[in-house]
């Protein structure tokens, strides 16, 4: 990217301190910034913009936000977490399906800035560029590919002047992935294993190949049945559908479905509940493949390659589940309690 159009997406006074050298030729960005951001040192109150910026900020600097973008009354979630971040307050989001946290309220915040992560689209861009302006508080979205999730976690360590655990976060998200990548060359030359992700009540939302959705079971070398010409999208789709998909997998966190599923004849002309490889993925404190797409997804992809790759690795995954579970969350995980 030229570095004239570069600095008219970023912030000139931010560009230092947020983007390495590898960032700045790449030719997207990870950070966009909207505003000029305080020294790390400044930085006390954080806003989270949404779901996934949740997830990633109360692994890393769950001492400076301000609140949850997302609901924060799922006692069972709450469990996971220290008294102090089972205390923050839901103060609405500001990206996703429409903003519930009025500008009036956020401003009355007097936040240092505001953290957004997900899809990087024109739009999201536009909306970030716009409030930042409208407030005067200083936006960064981050881009949140899951394969960026160490990135992710080092350059807004930076900003947010907690670099050391950023950097430690950091390692072992690299890790995962690394192994992840590993067990996708080991599938090399073997049938595509064609898996589904059922989404909602009945199973059938999903998002299509390439979405930030499914990220984690591409990301392992399964092949997501759900594609739609290059788009990459949540969708609806129809048992008429599945039963020509035909998924040797289907995948779901939510447990209604989960349960209802063996029991709606539709579903048992489907090879994977024909072959008993339908699984109930974990979902707390937050989903391990979606719900929010962010780095909860690191834990996904542990389990996958446990759960639909039986065999393949000699890997204590019950190990690094625990402790993931202590490095992000500060939370001693129970012996079998996955």
């Amino acid at each position: 990217m030229p570095r004239r159009l570069f600095l008219r997406t970023v912030a000139i006074a931010a560009l230092a301190l947020l983007l390495p050298m590898s960032a700045v030729a790449a030719s997207k960005p990870l950070l966009y910034v909207y505003g000029a951001v305080p020294s790390p040192k400044a930085i006390k109150r954080v806003i989270s913009a949404g779901g996934p910026s949740d997830v990633l900020l109360l692994s890393l600097a769950p001492e400076k936000m301000l609140g949850l973008a997302s609901a924060n009354t799922d006692p069972k979630r709450r469990a996971y977490f220290s008294p102090a971040v089972a205390k923050l307050p839901t103060l609405g989001r500001l990206s996703g399906r429409g903003s519930t946290l009025p500008l009036e309220k956020l401003i009355a915040l007097k936040p240092d800035v505001i953290i957004d992560v997900g899809n990087v689209t024109a739009a999201y861009r536009s909306q970030a560029q716009r409030l930042a302006q409208q407030t005067q508080i200083p936006y960064v979205l981050v881009d949140g590919r899951l394969a960026d999730a160490p990135q992710q976690l080092r350059e807004l360590g930076k900003l947010l002047g907690v670099a050391e655990r950023g950097n430690a976060l950091a390692a072992m998200a690299e890790t995962i992935l690394k192994q992840a990548r590993q067990n996708a060359a080991a599938q090399a030359g073997k049938p595509a294993l064609k898996v589904y992700f059922g989404r909602g009540v009945d199973g059938l939302e999903t998002g299509l190949a390439g979405s930030i959705h499914t990220e984690a079971l591409e990301y392992v070398g399964a092949t997501n049945v759900a594609q739609a010409g290059g788009k990459k999208i949540l969708t609806r789709v129809s048992m008429e559908q599945l039963l020509l998909w035909q998924p040797d997998v289907v995948l779901t966190q939510d447990p209604n479905f989960y349960q209802s599923l063996h029991q709606n004849k539709a579903w048992q002309g489907v090879k994977a509940v024909k072959n008993k490889r339908v699984y109930l993925v974990p979902s707390l404190p937050y989903g391990w493949l979606d719900g929010p797409p962010s780095i909860n997804r690191l834990l996904g992809l542990i389990w996958l390659q446990k759960t639909v790759y039986p065999g393949t690795s000699s890997r204590d995954a019950a190990a690094q589940i625990k402790r993931y579970f202590k490095l992000f969350y500060g939370h001693d995980l129970a012996t079998g309690q996955f």
